[in-house]
């Protein structure tokens, strides 16, 4: 399924978040992610993801994503906003975050 975006179609191949009215979407670079209690000191929670869409369409609601799996997953933003970061095992041995960086482009 194509989403149309400013007057052109365009086909989502990544997973995105909203946040703040902001697009973010899963990080390019490596590492992809990050052990939790590294992170504590310079992030926030702010939210969980609260719903899930088609992966091939864009998320236009704040705490949605485009992926099924990321459903319940908490949201903590890092201090100038750039990045996000899921959590999805808390409390496991693998509590790790997946990093999300802005696209202004996406939207």
């Amino acid at each position: 399924m194509n989403n149309k975006v400013k007057g052109k179609s365009k086909i989502v191949k990544k997973p995105y978040v909203m946040y703040d009215s902001n697009l973010y979407g899963i990080s390019t670079e490596l590492p992809k992610s990050y052990p939790y209690n590294n992170m504590l000191e310079s992030i926030t929670y702010v939210g969980t993801i609260s719903e899930t869409i088609n992966s091939c369409e864009m998320p236009t609601q704040n705490f949605q994503a485009n992926k099924v799996g990321y459903k319940n997953a908490k949201v903590y933003v890092d201090e100038d906003e750039s990045r996000i970061y899921l959590r999805f095992n808390e409390g496991l041995e693998n509590d790790e975050l997946v990093r999300f960086d802005k696209d202004n482009k996406a939207i």
